[in-house]
This record gives C-alpha cells, structure tokens and sequence, in this order.
C-alpha cells in the first residue's frame, strides 16, 4: 500500500487552505516541500507497519514550519512595520491588527504597483488514517463534515504612496456552526497582495506580494 497517496492529498488541502489569494504567491515548490514534511509526521506512527502509517498531524503539528510559503521574498521585508496576530481561544478566529501604519513609509512595494490589500485566511485540515477492513487510508472526517472548513478575507485596495497614517483591524473566523475537533489541524496565514490600477486593478505580473504561515494549531 502506497504512503505517498494520502500525503499527495492532505498536502493539496493544505495549500488549498490557505486561501485563494495565496495561489499567485506562494512558493511554487509548496506541495513538494508539504508533502515532504508530512512524511516527517507520517513516519513518526512506529505502530503501523510500513505502507499503513497513518499521518496523524494534529499530533505533529509543528512539522508545517518546515517549509518556505512564499517566492521572492518574506513578507517582514515587504511590511516594514509591527503588527499582532491574535488567535481566538477556539482556535477558530484571527485577527490582524496594525498601528499607525503610512504605507509610504513603511511598505517595500515594487515600482509597478499603486495599491495592495492585505488578506488573511484560516483553515482546517483532518488527519488521514489507514482503515485496515478498507485497506486504503482516508480522511478521518467526511466531506460533508468538512464543509466551511476554511475562511478568507481581503481587505480594499489601499494606494500604496498613501501618507496618512492608518489604524487597520483585519479578523477572519470559522463560521459558528463548525465543528473543531481535536484531530483536526487549523492552518493561520496573512499575506499582502499587489495590483495595479488601469481602466481596473489588475494582478502584477511579478513582485504580486508575500504571505506569511502563522503556523498549525
């Protein structure tokens, strides 16, 4: 029985759950780097034979800081400033806050773009254990169960040359009819996007942002 099928899709969750907005500026090497980390989780199930261990994350959480998420650069060398990211005691919220923040002054942005948008994401993944009466290894909770398993925001395009200073409070959270189980592992990101206003903002080609993994709890 195959051990790289279930890592294939567990890591394809993971990068899916870090919100759509992620997708232009993520290293594109992730999954490669996911699944080479979830290995580092698989293996630690010294019960199971080889072929049936299971990837038990949420007791090996702190494996997902292994890889690099984003491309060309981390996102403190884009924002130049402090900031807090709380999380709420649930596990099902984040929130972003900045203070006194001019963009002008305190934002790396590349010569090309006249705004971004900050974006924040949390997601949900479960562990995928081997079922030996089905002889194949599965998601320890159904698609159904897993519905609204992951949120995302952007906030409006704010110019990047802008001089006021600006006080920014960004949450995201799992909406209340979710069910958090202990098996289950939320994933915390916040990114910044580039665009380029013309006739509409577009997307830039290159330098569209940074994002940065808050890490599995």
């Amino acid at each position: 029985m195959s051990e790289m099928k279930p890592r294939a899709y567990l890591a394809k969750a993971i990068k899916r759950n870090l919100g759509q907005w992620s997708g232009s500026i993520v290293n594109r090497y992730l999954i490669g780097a996911i699944n080479a980390a979830l290995r580092k989780a698989q293996l630690k199930d010294t019960e199971s034979v080889k072929g049936t261990k299971s990837i038990l994350l949420s007791k090996y959480r702190d494996v997902l800081n292994l890889p690099t998420y984003y491309w060309e650069q981390s996102l403190h060398d884009i924002l130049k400033c402090p900031y807090t990211v709380e999380t709420g005691i649930d596990r099902k919220s984040i929130t972003l806050s900045i203070t006194d923040f001019i963009p002008r002054e305190l934002l790396k942005s590349p010569p090309e773009a006249t705004h971004f948008q900050f974006c924040l994401c949390i997601g949900v993944v479960c562990d995928y254990v081997f079922i030996p009466e089905h002889r194949k290894f599965e998601p320890v909770y159904s698609g159904t169960q897993m519905m609204s398993s992951m949120k995302e925001m952007e906030s409006e395009w704010i110019p990047v040359k802008e001089k006021q200073p600006y006080n920014l409070t960004f949450t995201v959270a799992l909406p209340d009819s979710f069910q958090l189980e202990n098996d289950m592992t939320v994933l915390r990101c916040i990114g910044i996007v580039f665009g380029k206003n013309t006739y509409d903002m577009e997307s830039l080609k290159y330098n569209r942002g940074s994002i940065e993994f808050l890490g599995a709890i």
